[in-house]
């Protein structure tokens, strides 16, 4: 049995341009409604012309609310202030703890009340002394 090979030419092979050939470029690299997807011509003197705008009427306008006799904030406003959530879990600190936290350095903060680092970056006296 003698086997057949059918050739067919993909957007990828199509064979060289010749004066003959219409189509070079892939066919879905061409815009859809253009006229060469279509196959027609349409003479240059032809003038066209196309109106994009609709004969429709436009949609009424909204309504205009009244302005309220006073201010009504908006109940789920993204800046209403709400109770602030905790920021721990657990119960409450107590007044020695919150205490401890005040007396305690802490990278990155500032120094706490009571240390020499503080004096030193809140001294006005230093600071003019420094700057004359």
């Amino acid at each position: 049995m003698a086997s057949h090979h059918i050739a067919v030419a993909t957007a990828w092979e199509l064979p060289a341009p010749t004066m003959a050939s219409r189509t070079v470029i892939p066919r879905f690299l061409l815009p859809l409604q253009g006229p060469l997807w279509r196959g027609v011509r349409i003479p240059l003197s032809q003038n066209i012309h196309i109106r994009f705008a609709s004969s429709a009427d436009p949609p009424p306008k909204p309504a205009v609310l009244d302005k309220p006799a006073k201010f009504n904030p908006p109940s789920h406003g993204s800046r209403l202030k709400r109770k602030a959530p905790p920021r721990h879990y657990g119960p409450e600190l107590t007044p020695s703890e919150i205490a401890a936290q005040k007396r305690r350095d802490y990278p990155g903060l500032m120094a706490p009340e009571g240390s020499w680092a503080h004096w030193f970056w809140h001294s006005r006296l230093l600071h003019t002394f420094i700057t004359m």
